[in-house]
């Protein structure tokens, strides 16, 4: 069996990614509906990663019980933030929330991409 670097590889990824970072700023959005302690240590990693690469990192935090109407405002409002180059709706989302209608609302916009092949 062989062993795989997998600290000197992340390293590399994340050079990789911070001098994509540095030609093309960015800025990702986060919405996280709830208190469901995954989904938070998960954007919290997000949140770290973006930062040390240096991606600009908005996060929005909205209560379990919210409405979705509420939740599709703020999707809205930030496909129209020229400087929001990345959303994401982390899940698993509330019962009350419906994905495939949430989902259909995020646009694509020009995030920065990064594959094996740019490494």
């Amino acid at each position: 069996m062989k062993l795989i670097p997998g600290r000197q590889i992340a390293h590399k990824i994340l050079k990789s990614l911070q001098a994509i970072s540095n030609k093309l700023p960015a800025t990702l959005a986060v919405i996280l509906v709830g208190n469901d302690p995954a989904s938070h240590l998960y954007v919290s990693k997000k949140e770290r990663i973006s930062r040390q690469i240096g991606l600009r990192f908005q996060k929005y935090l909205l209560p379990a019980n919210v409405k979705q109407a509420k939740v599709i405002n703020l999707i809205k409002k930030l496909n129209q933030d020229k400087k929001i180059t990345g959303m994401i709706v982390q899940l698993p989302l509330p019962n009350i929330l419906t994905l495939i209608k949430l989902s259909a609302l995020l646009i694509r916009k020009k995030m920065p991409t990064v594959c094996t092949r740019d490494i």
